[in-house]
């Protein structure tokens, strides 16, 4: 007869929660604190807790860890950016036309 045992390690979000700037998604998200347990098991099925310990946290949209580090990190800002020709009011470098008046940075109809 064999006995197999051993001890197994999981890492599950816990309530705790908060934003943050994710890396992997590259939007502010909301993030859950994990918490990293390891148990003893018998034929595969955990029996007895051995240690329980806080383990960063994880993203609520991509589900990636990270380290609490990430919690400090500030995106940085975008800074590129052009003035319609016709309303003068600025918009970030990713819009290829104003929205408001559909022109173009050149000046031509979009």
């Amino acid at each position: 007869m064999w006995i197999i045992f051993g001890w197994t390690t999981r890492i599950k979000p816990t309530a705790r929660h908060g934003q943050f700037y994710c890396p992997q998604c590259r939007v502010s998200s909301t993030y859950a604190e994990c918490l990293r347990s390891t148990y003893f098991h018998l034929f595969f099925i955990p029996l007895i807790p051995l240690s329980e310990s806080r383990d960063g946290v994880q993203c609520c949209t991509c589900k990636n860890a990270f380290d609490d580090e990430v919690l400090e990190y500030t995106p940085p800002q975008l800074t590129a950016s052009w003035k319609c020709p016709q309303c003068d009011r600025s918009w970030p470098e990713s819009n290829i036309r104003c929205p408001i008046c559909k022109v173009r940075p050149d000046g031509t109809p979009a």
